[in-house]
């Protein structure tokens, strides 16, 4: 199986990627932040008055919108370090990383559809970028 260095290496490798890909998104929250006030989905729901059934709705499409997002980009990360690697062990932890997510990514699009829901099929530009 794997031993442990290739998941640290691995590990690292992620965390170096997804440190890389939260600057980015800090500074687009900043950005946004000095635009509007940015309030919280539960002030939103007060704001909008909606019944509970409703607002639990939101949340239910809010939860798959956000972890199909999160998927998405941890499979683009275990791309990242199939292209790079060389240590046969963190390829293959990095091959089950990627068709982890991605059965992940295919259950959270049927969720989807029962909720009339459109999930795009890869990450935005913007999000392609920050996962560099």
């Amino acid at each position: 199986m794997w031993g442990v260095r290739a998941a640290a290496v691995f590990a690292t490798v992620c965390a170096f990627a997804a440190s890389t890909g939260q600057a980015a998104s800090d500074k687009r929250v900043q950005k946004r932040d000095l635009g509007c006030a940015v309030l919280d989905e539960q002030a939103q729901i007060k704001q909008l008055n909606l019944s509970a059934e409703q607002s639990r709705s939101i949340s239910d499409k809010h939860f798959v919108i956000e972890e199909h997002q999160g998927a998405l980009r941890e499979r683009a990360l275990a791309e990242i370090v199939l292209e790079r690697v060389s240590d046969p062990d963190i390829e293959e932890l990095g091959k089950v990383v990627r068709d982890g997510h991605q059965l992940g990514i295919d259950r959270l699009r049927s969720i989807a559809a029962g909720l009339n829901i459109t999930l795009p099929c890869n990450l935005s530009p913007v999000e392609q970028a920050s996962s560099i």
